[in-house]
């Protein structure tokens, strides 16, 4: 949890200038340590009649902190006198101690606030903060609720919930004012970097503001689609925020699309403009993939090409320009009226604009894409689906906290890396390790050179962690947090990787969570739906709901849940009214509610054959082959049968120097016939030297599909 001190309830001074001649007391910091030993982040706030000399401020911040660099960790801000609430509002602080009572019951109305003094009993503030903390913990249901009426009724998973946990749901703020608001007391932190260059939050929300101003001068406008065609740099992000700064409705799309999907998505943005008022689109690209494109962007589209060499260091710089591109064969863009590049963009002279920022509900903030290549469907997303996704992360029931340092290598056209790796992370101060393009045989360098502490991934990266030879004899002590998201992880997958960060001095465990894009990414993490959100299981086809314990198709409720495709006939099959008056996303995906409450996903509806018309689930296969010894990872896809309708078959990959033989086919075989039934049972098992995947790394189901159908 994240615990508080107005600096006056717990040191007596008269002015900062004192705090460089003044010290904690020993029974303060015996607190903050046993605090700090418990998990708890810890915030001393100090209170001044003036901020505006930063400078001044910051050399006083250095030399307090300097005296307790090895005794205990805190986070310490000045804060204007008549702002101190405000601070505890937008810090999202859980238990907050203070010195003035008017303070103490202005905070107690969104938090928990402890009146204390200096002079007071510091024995009584331990106790007074610990009864905090437990109240603060206390389930939201008792945990021996048990099942009564349908699980939609119940909705035990409640008693996950803690009472806390919930304390920062209820005000929504656009994605612009969550950013900047929840980071304006830590200007001078770093907020990301990029090939070891660190930029603040300072500069940051400068460049956002000035490059904001400059789209507003040319012409972007609240709900103007602008499609963004970027590789992950900090100009993508600066772009990023200042269109949300604009209200402009914000669509990336993936750099690696075919040109066929990247000219449909480009038509039909174009069209929507049109549609909507706007002659013009503006795109912004990175001049990387430009090359790639040039020829297919329509011709009342003006783009505007992001260097991708930009913020990287000089000498690296000069490397990708004059060695590295060229050998790659991408030739430098060529500029014209239509074509310009960013920098000349960004120095463009532009009025500062006042721009009402505030929560806007009433248009579409981002538009992401899911399904075919012929027909993407554009999911439409507001500022309340994407502040409900995020707010998930604010309490402690995650891991994220400020000073963490977060990989970023998730495109922004994925709903991971656009809300949880980039807007999660910086609401909450957690460093994002900007990275271009992830190579999957040197992950070890995220966590050992750049010490990534929190990780999100997809499961097929997690054995090319365990198999990295890089991590031989390396401390992951550092690293907490582990989220494994975008396809199914089964238990065998999670236990290994969770045993291997172990064996690195890691406390860190594997977290499993479910989303779609039409969920706003994820929303239901171990089995635990997000706050906010409503869950039911419904017989397939209908909206008949299932009780606990029974397989169905899953159906999800609440302010996660998108607001449509961009084709609205596309939403009569998914978004559907049902008998309570409620809209329910109907997700395709075969899922059960336990009695407990857990909702534990079986895999997508495609993942379910009929076998001579019995159901057989393939991920149930799959799980049951990677727990062999010999087995890294496996796949198991469907093959049309004239007779049976489907049929599975199976394909493995060997761990690292290990051999298919005899003993392993025979074990194999053993599996099959113990613990399938007969219709079950895959007919061929093939060895695979490598997976194909998918462009953005997950297992490509289609290409085993086909080769299945080929016999090989």
């Amino acid at each position: 949890m994240k615990i508080g001190f107005d600096l006056r309830s717990i040191l007596e001074f008269k002015d900062e200038k004192e705090l460089t001649k003044k010290r904690l007391d020993s029974n303060i910091l015996s607190l903050f340590s046993e605090l700090s030993s418990s998990g708890h982040e810890l915030f001393i706030l100090c209170p001044v009649d003036n901020k505006s000399d930063n400078g001044k401020l910051t050399k006083i911040k250095k030399v307090f902190l300097k005296k307790y660099k090895s005794a205990v960790s805190f986070k310490f801000a000045f804060i204007s006198k008549t702002d101190i609430s405000n601070a505890a509002r937008r810090n999202y602080i859980d238990v907050f101690v203070v010195a003035d009572k008017e303070i103490a019951e202005e905070t107690s109305t969104f938090t928990d606030s402890i009146l204390f003094s200096h002079s007071n009993d510091y024995e009584l503030l331990k106790n007074s903060i610990s009864t905090r903390i437990s109240q603060n913990r206390e389930t939201v249901i008792p945990e021996n609720s048990k099942s009564e009426n349908f699980p939609s009724e119940d909705k035990l998973w409640l008693k996950r919930y803690r009472k806390g946990d919930a304390k920062w749901s209820a005000a929504y703020m656009s994605p612009y004012d969550r950013v900047t608001i929840s980071n304006q007391d830590w200007l001078d932190e770093t907020a990301m970097e990029f090939f070891s260059r660190r930029f603040t939050y300072g500069q940051f929300f400068n460049n956002v503001n000035s490059l904001s101003d400059i789209m507003y001068a040319d012409g972007i406008r609240k709900g103007m689609v602008v499609p963004l065609i970027l590789a992950n740099t900090p100009e993508s992000l600066v772009t990023l925020y200042a269109l949300y700064r604009i209200k402009a409705t914000i669509a990336p799309i993936f750099p690696l699309s075919t040109t066929e999907d990247m000219e449909n998505k480009l038509k039909k943005i174009s069209e929507q403009n049109r549609i909507n008022g706007y002659e013009s689109t503006t795109l912004f690209m990175s001049d990387l993939v430009y090359g790639r494109f040039r020829d297919i962007i329509p011709k009342n589209v003006k783009t505007v090409a992001l260097e991708i060499t930009n913020s990287m260091p000089r000498t690296l710089r000069f490397a990708f320009k004059h060695i590295i591109t060229p050998k790659m064969g991408i030739k430098p863009v060529t500029y014209s009226e239509r074509v310009i590049s960013f920098k000349e963009y960004v120095n463009k002279k532009a009025p500062k604009v006042k721009i009402d920022t505030s929560f806007d509900d009433t248009y579409t903030a981002v538009q992401l894409y899911t399904g075919g290549t012929v027909k993407p469907k554009g999911v439409r997303l507001s500022e309340r689906n994407l502040d409900c996704a995020s707010r998930q992360f604010y309490n402690d029931r995650f891991a994220f906290r400020r000073g963490d340092k977060i990989a970023a290598f998730m495109p922004l056209n994925h709903s991971f890396g656009l809300i949880i790796g980039t807007h999660v992370a910086l609401t909450l101060g957690v460093d994002l390790d900007i990275i271009m393009k992830i190579n999957f045989k040197r992950l070890d360098k995220l966590f050992i050179k750049d010490k990534v502490n929190l990780f999100g991934g997809i499961p097929n990266m997690f054995p090319a962690i365990r198999n990295n030879k890089h991590f031989k004899g390396s401390d992951l002590s550092h690293v907490k947090y582990i989220l494994s998201g975008g396809a199914l992880i089964d238990a065998t997958e999670k236990q290994r990787t969770t045993d291997f960060f172990k064996s690195h001095n890691s406390q860190a465990e594997v977290h499993d969570g479910y989303g779609l894009t039409e969920s706003a990414g994820g929303i239901i993490y171990d089995g635990v739906p997000n706050i906010g959100v409503d869950v039911k299981i419904v017989e397939s086809g209908t909206e008949n709901e299932l009780g606990y314990n029974e397989i169905g198709e899953l159906c999800l409720s609440g302010d996660q849940i998108m607001q449509g495709y961009d084709d609205i006939a596309l939403n009569a099959n998914v978004l559907r009214k049902h008998s309570d008056n409620r809209i329910w996303l109907h997700t395709g995906d075969n899922a059960v509610i336990k009695s407990n409450g857990k909702v534990e996903i079986v895999g997508r509806a495609d993942r379910m054959i009929k076998v001579n018309g019995e159901q057989v689930i393939l991920d149930d296969i799959e799980e049951l082959l990677n727990a062999l010894p010999f087995v890294d990872k496996s796949a198991v896809v469907k093959k049309a049968d004239s007779k049976r309708g489907f049929v599975p078959v199976a394909f493995i990959k060997l761990k690292p120097d290990l051999q298919w033989n005899k003993e392993n086919q025979a074990v194999v075989e053993q599996l099959y016939s113990e613990k399938l039934t007969a219709y079950a049972k895959p007919r061929k098992t093939s060895v695979i030297k490598e997976f194909p995947v998918t462009a953005v790394g997950k297992i490509d189901f289609r290409a085993l599909e086909t080769l299945a159908e080929k016999g090989k």
